[in-house]
């Protein structure tokens, strides 16, 4: 599910309060202070740059500002989002593993099993199975279990294992035949699919600090002028007025940081970027 498709107090953003809600969908809701360093630090590296460059306080504020606004805008619902689409990817998981080592005794029904695996799930696929357990009691109009499977596939329609899979339990409930080994398949698909995911995602994460210690590379070579110049003159002046504060320094850090930014944006959008992922699943 995509930020875009919850229905928000603002289009196609999240607030704070329902930020916090998203991130807790699973019972793993982000803390505060994740909260303030994913808003303060682009704001401090952003903050540290422009007060080496320039000496000038009121372009410090605005950068920080700025970079603040950047983290909590666009870097935090990226990762509130990756979070709960982690946690939701490896809940649906976990349910199709129990679910088909259940299903394999056939004296089992659809809806006992779900019953039994029920206390062992958690988040909203756990509301959203104890919805479908409910249609599927005693009595229960038969037009309300298509209704519910619906709406489960359209609510997970991105992955389409779960949805293959949801098929199969559709077609027991009304044929009563146990497709096993077809449930089988899907479910060790879906367990390789998994295990891809976090290679992928582990591969992001090395182009990442390498991103960091770019950024950290650019700090510490800032850091050695301002050092020549403290050798050279004892003080900070010989850099302050010869760059910083001079035509030659404004020009060039009126072109350094805006490219900064530049690259810093489309590798965040890189980064965060999944769809690669969805394609691979999809043409499985």
């Amino acid at each position: 599910m995509k930020i875009s498709q919850i229905e928000t107090q603002k289009k196609n953003y999240l607030d704070l309060e329902e930020l916090y809600a998203l991130s807790a969908a699973y019972g793993n809701g982000m803390q505060r202070k994740e909260v303030v360093r994913l808003i303060a630090m682009p704001a401090l590296v952003i903050g540290i740059m422009l007060g080496f460059l320039t000496y000038l306080w009121w372009v410090v504020l605005i950068g920080m500002a700025f970079a603040g606004w950047y983290g909590y805008r666009k870097i935090l619902p990226k990762i509130v989002q990756r979070r709960y689409e982690t946690e939701a990817l490896a809940a649906r998981n976990h349910f199709m593993n129990t679910m088909t080592q259940v299903m394999a005794d056939p004296s089992k029904t659809v809806i006992r099993s779900i019953e039994h695996i029920l206390p062992r799930m958690r988040g909203e696929l756990q509301t959203d199975m104890s919805e479908l357990v409910a249609s599927l009691a005693i009595g229960a109009d038969m037009q309300l279990v298509i209704d519910t499977m619906k709406k489960l596939n359209e609510k997970y329609h991105e992955d389409v294992l779960f949805c293959q899979y949801l098929e199969q339990l559709e077609t027991t409930i009304h044929e009563g035949k146990h497709n096993v080994s077809s449930m089988q398949d899907l479910t060790q698909h879906h367990n390789d699919m998994l295990q891809k995911r976090k290679l992928f995602f582990a591969a992001k994460d090395d182009y990442l600090r390498g991103v960091k210690l770019m950024s950290t590379m650019i700090i510490g070579l800032i850091g050695m002028f301002h050092l020549s110049s403290y050798v050279m003159g004892n003080n900070f002046e010989m850099y302050i007025d010869g760059f910083a504060r001079s035509m030659v320094g404004y020009i060039t850090t009126g072109i350094y940081v805006p490219i900064y930014f530049l690259i810093i944006n489309r590798f965040l959008k890189n980064y965060f970027d999944d769809s690669v992922m969805e394609v691979a699943v999809r043409t499985k």
